[in-house]
């Protein structure tokens, strides 16, 4: 039997082949140990590294012989990737620069262990965002690391799209005053979900849901600053977009529905609806004698003192 050098217990042996200057194979023991796997972390990228293992009994008398030398080139590692989903409900996944690696391949697959593609090399970064899934799409991802040698793909990950949060804006009703929040669609999204709140920071509560891409807070009250923000749901909840951003309106009374007629005398009469949130009425006399059309009269009316006459919220 070869002796390879004493050792202090008894245990398995792994070798390791190395060439002398004149060319002549030597093994040399690189590990002892009790367990059943060995990794050779030293060893050197995109290179033939060759072993052979020995059992160790409890005398030297019961050692087995080394087993047949097995080769293998060593390889890059295998990328270990972090995976979520963005603020935009995308994919994304991320991972540690892998040692030997000159670019990164990523394949998708529908389904879970089979039927992979290539949809993107990177050859700068250690990051990707998948941005061609909508709300409620389930993907599986690996990545390969590519030197001179590939590593194993890594460990699959499962991602499911989620709507993007909306971006949201605010006006006010020109007619009832009131806040009118607006947004541009998203992929996958069933509804939107809007939410209030009176204070930037204080507790937002759902006040109403839409299926197109606005919203009217009806039940706004005049004179109070509201903050809003919306969510975006998908078929599932688990779909459902983070919030939006905030924004805030602070509303006014609605414009009364006016009619205008001539009493038994002829003078003219205009009366309107009563506006719940009025505290008074103000009727507004325009002289249009000088305009050349009606079109002119807004702008008139913000350019000009123009007179004005009170009345009560009575109809006159």
């Amino acid at each position: 039997m070869t002796d390879y050098g004493t050792t202090s217990s008894r245990h398995q042996l792994v070798f390791t082949k190395s060439s002398t200057e004149s060319g002549e194979e030597n093994f040399a023991v690189i590990a002892e140990q009790t367990g059943v796997t060995f990794v050779d972390t030293t060893a050197p990228i995109d290179t033939l590294c060759t072993y052979m293992v020995q059992t160790m009994g409890k005398s030297a008398a019961l050692d087995s012989t080394p087993t047949e030398a097995l080769s293998a080139t060593s390889a890059i590692a295998r990328p270990k990737l972090n995976a979520g989903v963005n603020s935009e409900g995308k994919p994304c996944f991320d991972w540690a620069p892998v040692e030997g690696a000159v670019k990164y391949e990523i394949y998708r697959s529908t389904k879970s262990g089979k039927g992979y593609t290539l949809i993107a090399t990177l050859e700068d970064g250690n990051a990707y965002v998948d941005e061609t899934v909508a709300g409620g799409k389930t993907f599986y991802y690996k990545v390969k690391a590519v030197g001179n040698v590939s590593s194993a793909e890594s460990a699959e990950v499962k991602l499911t799209g989620k709507c993007a949060a909306p971006q949201i804006s605010i006006a006010l009703n020109e007619t009832s005053g009131k806040p009118v929040i607006s947004w541009q669609k998203g992929s996958g999204a069933k509804k939107y979900t809007v939410y209030s709140a009176t204070s930037e920071n204080g507790k937002y509560k759902s006040i109403g849901t839409s299926q197109t891409t606005s919203y009217t807070d009806s039940k706004a009250v005049p004179g109070t600053q509201y903050y809003y923000k919306v969510v975006a749901n998908g078929s599932k909840s688990s779909y459902n977009s983070a919030y939006s951003n905030v924004t805030f309106a602070v509303g006014y009374a609605a414009q009364p529905q006016v009619t205008l007629k001539n009493d038994s005398k002829g003078k003219p009469v205009v009366s309107w609806k009563k506006v719940s949130e009025a505290d008074k009425y103000v009727v507004v006399y325009v002289d249009v004698t000088d305009m050349e059309d009606e079109s002119q009269l807004t702008e008139q009316f913000v350019m000009d003192n123009l007179q004005y006459v009170e009345v009560s919220k009575k109809k006159t």
